[in-house]
């Protein structure tokens, strides 16, 4: 019974760490914003490899909003894609050293037309491709209410008798707003 108990504890704990991230992207969301100018516009996540051996990663790039006669492109540790590319191919798998970290760009070219976009990296590794994080890449977009993350609320005193007052902080992106 005593080595039951112990394989369940062992079960546990293992359950408990093969959940945590692997890797993680900051930050996330990326956002940039600028005036259109017929230039390129850089916006740069870093994926950090959080293992104590080397990953590999890959990428495919969702485009969700882009005006029309802007263009837009992937730069990875690897090379810069051209912009019919929308995933990393396997071969070209971006390799992660144990606690290193790499870049993720997206580049967008505005042509001289003013406007906003908005394109995900899904980023994973190549042995599970399963286990997918998103990565917003804004540009010129501005971050809405209905895109609170957190909300974090404060009441005090604690203990309270009579009365209590109550504020709200809502974590925009990593931003902090009330």
């Amino acid at each position: 019974m005593k080595y039951t108990g112990l394989i369940l504890i062992s079960f546990c704990v293992n359950a408990l760490f093969s959940q945590a991230p692997r890797f993680v992207v900051n930050p996330n969301p990326v956002v940039v914003s600028f005036s259109a100018d017929f230039g390129y516009h850089k916006a740069r996540g870093f994926l950090k490899n959080k293992m104590d051996s080397s990953i590999y990663i890959l990428w495919t790039r969702e485009i969700l909003e882009l005006p029309q006669g802007w263009g837009t492109y992937v730069a990875d540790s690897n090379i810069e894609y051209a912009e019919f590319i929308d995933k990393c191919p396997e071969k070209y798998s971006n390799k992660v050293k144990a606690f290193d970290s790499i870049s993720l760009e997206v580049n967008v070219s505005d042509n001289g037309i003013n406007g906003q976009a908005h394109i995900v990296l899904w980023v994973f590794e190549k042995e599970d491709t399963t286990k997918k994080i998103k990565v917003d890449y804004f540009f010129n977009k501005v971050v809405s209410n209905g895109e609170v993350r957190n909300i974090e609320i404060k009441m005090y005193p604690n203990p309270a008798y009579n009365s209590f007052t109550i504020d709200k902080v809502a974590r925009v992106y990593g931003q902090m707003s009330t």
